[in-house]
């Protein structure tokens, strides 16, 4: 077994942002993502760095044991996500999109309930595997 750094939860957080974005450019197809000026390879590709950054800012928050260690989780798995969408949106669209942006990643997320069961099995897989680790909390770089 070995230690996670904040980067390698980073990593884990930047491939669930893609996994969600892909699940989101698939539930919306090109004309919806057209609507919002985007298509669905700028919308896959922007999300890899803008997660990464995210879960460099919350990666700490995950692995940590027990009831408190998941709801920190539970914390920063929001937290991330929203940054994320926040930082996309802010490449995408600057000013707007830092708004809109997390707020259309929730309303398309009510519209179609798979996204979020991506996002949630994938988080909650990651808590798992970072909770296997030797030392069950994230070392600092």
């Amino acid at each position: 077994m070995q230690d996670y750094t904040r980067n390698d939860v980073a990593t884990a957080i930047s491939l669930v942002g893609t996994l969600t974005a892909i699940a989101l450019a698939l539930s919306l197809g090109p004309k919806e993502l057209s609507d919002f000026g985007l298509n669905g390879f700028w919308l896959v590709f922007i999300s890899e760095p803008s997660a990464w950054i995210a879960g460099k800012l919350c990666g700490s928050m995950f692995g940590h044991q027990g009831l408190g260690g998941w709801v920190l989780a539970a914390i920063g798995a929001l937290l991330s996500t929203v940054a994320g969408a926040m930082i996309a949106g802010t490449f995408v669209f600057p000013g707007l999109g830092t708004m809109f942006a997390p707020l259309i990643l929730f309303a398309v997320g009510v519209e179609e309930p798979m996204i979020w069961i991506t996002w949630l099995i994938c988080m909650t897989g990651l808590q798992i595997i970072l909770l296997k680790s030797v030392d069950n909390a994230v070392d600092a770089d």
